[in-house]
């Protein structure tokens, strides 16, 4: 995201240098926390600060195709409840673990279920969290928690998640709930966040304005012929567009393949062509000669 940064950053100094007759105005938003929870910050920007941008432009890496949508997501929290005994005579309480285990398994096989849309794929579900509550290592726990990383595709959303995961429970016959967990924050600045961790899927149309002088603009900077791709991972789009309905798309220098791997890197000419990318995306949507 530094490249991206810097990439946007010249973009606005070369459309001061070029005098470019603009009807409107370019922001360029440098918001935070979208790592551990896409769009607060930037829903911030526009419910509390009044910016409301006409397209948003996300630059994510995308190995500088243009990413028009991706899946949403929604995390979950799972407990199962069970009772306490010494671990010496297990057959007198009821383990939360093997409980847990019993919901895992049946998580797993409903994963291979779910719905599937033409353009984003199918969505996904991970356990990526457990943990047990006991009096200590000789006790039998009567509480496990465990997260669900559940990847939603056009058409889910986190009622149907949430039904599903009651639907393995009432299969299985076993004494759990669950729910959708919460975000919270104190940002370096005081700011206290709060957001429920439920992300909305959404996709800009091919044929939308945004998503055609974008194509147009690569094609002027670049000399190639964009490829429309999406977002394998979440971005600050899940609120943009998936929840205030701002047409949106993302370009960005950098291979998403590569993200959070020790091999994370971005090629130096990308973010130059970026740079020109955006600048030229800005002059055909404001109206520039």
């Amino acid at each position: 995201m530094k490249g991206t940064l810097a990439a946007m950053v010249y973009a606005g100094k070369l459309l001061i240098e070029s005098r470019a007759p603009l009807r409107g105005d370019v922001v360029i938003a440098c918001v935070v926390q979208e790592e551990p929870c896409e769009g607060l910050a930037v829903r911030v920007l526009i419910e509390a600060e009044g910016i409301r941008p006409n397209w948003v432009v996300l630059g994510e890496p995308t190995s500088m195709t243009i990413a028009r949508g991706q899946r949403g997501r929604v995390e979950l929290l799972v407990r199962t409840h069970g009772r306490a005994c010494h671990a010496s005579q297990p057959e007198l309480g009821e383990n939360a673990i093997y409980t847990a285990l019993r919901l895992i398994f049946g998580l797993e096989l409903l994963a291979g279920n779910l719905n599937n849309d033409r353009f984003l794929g199918p969505g996904s579900l991970a356990v990526t969290q457990i943990q047990s509550e006991a009096g200590s290592r000789n006790v039998v726990p009567d509480g496990c928690s465990f997260v669900v990383d559940r990847r939603l595709t056009l058409g889910e959303t986190e009622t149907r998640a949430l039904a599903e995961v009651r639907s393995v429970m009432a299969r299985e016959r076993v004494h759990a709930d669950v729910q959708v967990l919460e975000y919270r924050s104190t940002s370096f600045t005081g700011y206290q966040a709060v957001q429920r961790a439920s992300f909305p899927a959404w996709v800009t149309d091919e044929n939308h304005a945004l998503v055609q002088a974008m194509e147009r603009a690569v094609r002027q900077e670049l000399g190639v012929r964009p490829r429309l791709s999406q977002f394998p991972f979440s971005t600050d789009g899940t609120y943009t567009a998936g929840v205030a309905g701002i047409p949106t798309i993302g370009l960005g220098p950098g291979d998403e393949r590569l993200a959070h791997t020790v091999d994370d890197q971005v090629r130096l000419d990308d973010v130059f062509g970026a740079a020109r990318v955006y600048a030229a995306l800005a002059v055909m949507m404001l109206g520039g000669k």
